[in-house]
């Protein structure tokens, strides 16, 4: 018996696909065809892999600075990346939060959320280093009388008393920072800035008493410094003939800059500074670390309370310009660790023992897992914090 010979052009039918079926669907057919053709490294995604990746929901995160308490805010954004139904499209930070907001920017730019999750956990690595070399560092005792409330630690006399008595000029006469080394070292600042985040810096203008907003443009390693200049501890940072303190008294962090520069009217703000205290602080020190409080989360309650205003004056006036729209579309969401910054007092903002970094970075973790549960499927919808109408 002769084998029937295959008509030409029939040589490349893909298997699954009926020829009547072929016939019936005509160029559809045919392109089904070819699809299962193909091998699996060419083929289009799954339609479900580009409706989820096209889904994800945009927003910016605004950072508030802390010291050494900034690792739970690392915390919060390593289990915002981790769950990846959002996409960060800028970032606002002051002090620790500038750290925090670079190098997430950077990491976003080199390799997505694992590269950005990595960074991070190098950048608090590092911090923890330069700490073992403090000479305020926390004693090996100190966790144990204090359980890391460190205001009343030997390591916190020793600061008050060197740094009143001396300024950073006579204490460092070279300025040498060991931040800046671990700034350069894991930031690619060309890099970032063709990335996809935008860059909201504040630092303090010495000779004003006014914020600067640094933008990503703007951002290199001397603004984080400048950004994180505590005056008894650093040497005023010089940045175009002007010199700069930390951000944290004038933005902490800038919420405004981010309603108009970006186009996700939904923001994260993270709180690491208790906003509320339960009862009177009758002692010198209780009274010292409730004005250092209200001082670091003055910025913030002023920005919220401005941006409640001018809803209020937009809804008065019914204005449809830009402004109007971005104001009356706004959607804040909140994330704070206050009860369990609370405990450990003001002090602790300057011990970077890895101990106390790494148990506030899997606070932060969880915290955020709790509001994700909670709120993430509200994002993009409506506000989950009543910020502005407190």
């Amino acid at each position: 018996m002769h084998k029937k010979r295959r008509p030409k052009g029939r040589k490349n039918k893909a298997p699954g696909i009926p020829a009547f079926l072929r016939r019936v669907l005509g160029p559809i057919g045919r392109s089904m065809a070819r699809r299962r053709s193909r091998p699996a490294a060419f083929r289009r995604p799954a339609r479900s892999m580009v409706v989820r990746f096209a889904t994800r929901k945009p927003v910016a995160l605004a950072l508030q600075g802390g010291g050494a308490h900034g690792a739970f805010t690392w915390g919060v954004i390593d289990r915002i990346l981790e769950d990846g139904r959002f996409v960060c499209e800028a970032a606002s930070g002051t002090s620790a939060g500038a750290l925090n907001a670079v190098v997430l920017a950077a990491g976003l730019a080199e390799g997505g959320a694992a590269k950005a999750r990595e960074k991070l956990h190098e950048l608090w690595q590092g911090i923890a280093h330069i700490g073992n070399y403090s000479p305020f560092s926390s004693s090996l005792l100190d966790p144990l009388a204090t359980a890391w409330n460190a205001d009343w630690a030997a390591s916190t006399f020793l600061y008050e008393f060197v740094t009143k008595t001396l300024s950073p000029y006579q204490l460092n006469p070279l300025a040498y920072n060991p931040l800046r080394e671990l700034i350069e070292r894991l930031v690619d600042f060309e890099r970032m800035r063709a990335g996809p985040m935008k860059l909201f810096i504040a630092a303090t203008n010495l000779h004003s008493g006014r914020q600067r907003i640094f933008t990503a443009e703007e951002v290199r390693a001397e603004v984080i410094q400048a950004s994180a200049c505590l005056p008894s501890l650093n040497q005023a940072v010089e940045i175009e003939g002007e010199y700069y303190w930390d951000g944290g008294f004038t933005a902490n962090p800038a919420i405004l800059p981010m309603v108009m520069g970006c186009d996700t009217p939904d923001i994260v703000i993270v709180q690491v500074t208790p906003a509320h205290e339960p009862d009177v602080p009758v002692t010198a020190r209780g009274i010292q670390s409730r004005l250092n409080r209200i001082m670091f989360n003055a910025p913030l309650h002023r920005e919220i309370q401005a941006l409640a205003w001018m809803q209020d004056i937009v809804r008065a006036d019914g204005g449809d310009g830009r402004l109007s729209r971005k104001l009356g579309g706004l959607r804040l969401h909140h994330i704070d660790g206050e009860d369990i910054m609370r405990p450990l007092g003001t002090a602790s903002a300057l011990n970077a023992d890895w101990a106390l970094i790494h148990h506030l970075f899997v606070q932060g973790r969880e915290r955020a897992g709790g509001w994700l549960e909670r709120h993430g499927k509200r994002v993009g919808l409506s506000s989950t914090a009543a910020l502005l109408q407190a």
